[in-house]
């Protein structure tokens, strides 16, 4: 048995890799077979990468797991930023055009035996100039997370930045965000984003769901019984985040058990956990209500999550009819545009670029805000 960490083997939350990333193996490919030619510095097959999905989807953590895979090839440097690090090009550039870690620590002036020396702290004088800079010192990747927050201005001289030097030195960019990023880059006006990739990071097929909850609990020195299993995976709705919250109750109460019981998830420890699971997801799902209550669409949301009720898929007219509902019930300002805008970001519902149909963010959510929300349709 492999030791775990006191805590358990399950991390949810602040964009930590899982101990098992599962379902991701087409992007971490790609991107093993990308970071391969950079380090052969040859010209990625895109100009880039947006990752966009409802949040707890796991686009944080795969772009840790990235990180970390960059790192491990000697060959290759990684820069892993939030939007919210920067605001300006300017800002931007002074991150990326950072010296030599060595030089960090260096004093600004020095003298010895009478001669002296002055560190250089030039800045780029753009950030086209900072990327290749670095690109040309050792094959570069700039990972940008909560990228539907980056400022039009800046984004739009990070992607003409981007697809100014992708033929000239190894770069890659990737950027994530939330389901509106696609849309947030078109309004760049920035002819490289048609050149990216674009990865929608949704819900985890129940197989993909079951590897991520069983292979933690087995390394663990837990058996998981099959029926035990699919419950539990029925439960998370192949959520990645809920996935980690529920792994970690079903792990608590395994280990309650008695030292002569067999180490076996069984249907019956499954209910207690699921007890425990269950008032975790709801704490979860009542700051997600509350959040539409802080921007005034508590009932749009209501409204959204029972035209939902027993759909997998709704269609434009219908999505916008129940918007429109909701609207008559508050005083949010925008009208249906805002408001759907408003529902994408939050990740309450979305669709892939180039689908005409919309789905849950989790569906187990929209349950919640049907019920919970009854009061805003009154």
């Amino acid at each position: 048995m492999v030791p775990v960490p006191s805590s358990g083997p399950f991390r949810s939350g602040g964009g930590r890799t899982p101990p098992c990333l599962a379902g991701r193996e087409r992007e971490q490919s790609w991107f093993r077979e990308t970071l391969g030619a950079l380090e052969r510095r040859e010209p990625p097959p895109a100009a880039g990468v947006i990752l966009y999905g409802p949040q707890g989807n796991g686009k944080t953590a795969l772009l840790a797991w990235l990180q970390r895979e960059a790192a491990s090839r000697r060959k290759v440097e990684s820069l892993r930023l939030s939007a919210s690090d920067f605001r300006t090009s300017a800002e931007l550039a002074d991150l990326v055009h950072r010296p030599p870690w060595w030089q960090r620590f260096a004093p600004e002036e020095l003298t010895a035996y009478g001669v002296g020396w002055k560190a250089s702290r030039a800045r780029a004088s753009s950030l086209r100039e900072a990327l290749a800079a670095r690109a040309s010192r050792r094959p570069f990747a700039l990972l940008v997370d909560s990228a539907h927050r980056l400022d039009r201005k800046t984004g739009h001289e990070l992607l003409h930045a981007s697809r100014q030097i992708g033929t000239e030195v190894p770069f890659l960019l990737v950027l994530a965000g939330a389901p509106d990023l696609p849309g947030h880059l078109e309004t760049m006006v920035a002819d490289s984003s048609t050149r990216f990739e674009r990865w929608p990071i949704g819900l985890l097929a129940p197989d993909a769901a079951a590897e991520a909850l069983c292979r933690p609990l087995e390394t663990a020195g837990f058996s998981v019984a099959e029926d035990a299993l699919s419950r539990l995976v029925r439960a998370t709705d192949g959520h990645p985040y809920l996935i980690q919250l529920c792994g970690r109750a079903v792990w608590r109460r395994a280990r309650e058990a008695r030292p002569d019981d067999a180490p076996t998830v069984t249907p019956v420890r499954t209910e207690e956990a699921e007890i425990d699971f269950e008032r975790e997801k709801n704490a979860h799902y009542w700051t997600r209500l509350r959040d539409l209550e802080d921007r005034d669409l508590a009932a749009v949301g209501k409204a959204v999550a029972t035209a939902f009720q027993g759909r997998n898929r709704l269609g434009d007219d219908e999505v916008e009819a129940a918007i429109l509902d909701g609207l008559t019930r508050t005083s949010a300002p925008g009208g249906a545009p805002a408001a759907e805008g408003a529902l994408e970001r939050l990740g309450i519902l979305w669709r892939q670029r180039g689908k005409r149909d919309w789905e849950p963010g989790i569906p187990s959510l929209l349950d919640y805000i049907a019920s919970e929300g009854g009061a805003y349709l009154r």
